[in-house]
């Protein structure tokens, strides 16, 4: 598998295939965001009622994140309960022979969906058509392997993850607020699922 596309300066971003031990050997991205909105959860319970909304909030001051510093096998160790190292997939963007962005995802047999891990893309290279590059090779994984789409877990608070998924076609699935620890409320931390249906 191999794409190229026109990255926002017209310039190629190619993204292809790589295997485990040819990530562990590239440069490192880490990982986070920044944004100045985050998704504010209520919910509603009643006799006659369950329900969760999500409202969009400017923040007074901008709030950061940072996930990790890059490092593949500390990323993945987070996903070991789920899926085993060797099960997951990787996608990296190029610009020439740099590594400007990476997706990792597997292939869920039993739902017959992908499970999108992560993606990310380098700090200073955001919003040039990488991320487009990596969903765009992602979605070509989907519909090459008959599943039926796309799942993606990020937080409330993640606005620009929200809204670059949102963009690519992906529409809110689920709402966890107790998949990470009692307080996720509390923190207003709360995981949202987004899925894209293959058509």
């Amino acid at each position: 598998m191999k794409l190229s596309v026109p990255n926002r300066d017209g310039g190629p971003t190619s993204c292809r295939a790589l295997t485990l031990s040819e990530v562990r050997r590239l440069p490192r991205i880490p990982s986070g965001y920044e944004t100045d909105r985050v998704f504010r959860v209520t919910r509603e319970v009643d006799s006659e009622h369950i329900g969760w909304q999500l409202h969009e909030e400017r923040l007074p001051h901008p709030f950061s994140k940072v996930y990790d510093h890059g490092d593949v096998d500390d990323w993945l160790e987070s996903y070991q309960e789920t899926s085993q190292p060797g099960s997951m997939r990787f996608i990296g963007a190029f610009d020439g022979s740099d590594l400007v962005g990476l997706a990792t995802w597997t292939h869920s047999s039993w739902n017959t969906i992908i499970w999108l891990a992560d993606i990310r893309v380098k700090r200073d290279l955001h919003r040039q058509g990488i991320g487009a590059c990596l969903m765009q090779a992602v979605k070509d994984e989907a519909r090459k392997l008959g599943t039926r789409g796309i799942r993606v877990e990020t937080q409330v608070t993640n606005y620009p993850a929200i809204q670059f998924y949102r963009r690519h076609g992906f529409v809110p699935a689920g709402l966890d607020d107790h998949l990470y620890s009692n307080l996720d409320s509390a923190n207003q931390e709360e995981a949202l699922f987004l899925f894209w249906e293959r058509t």
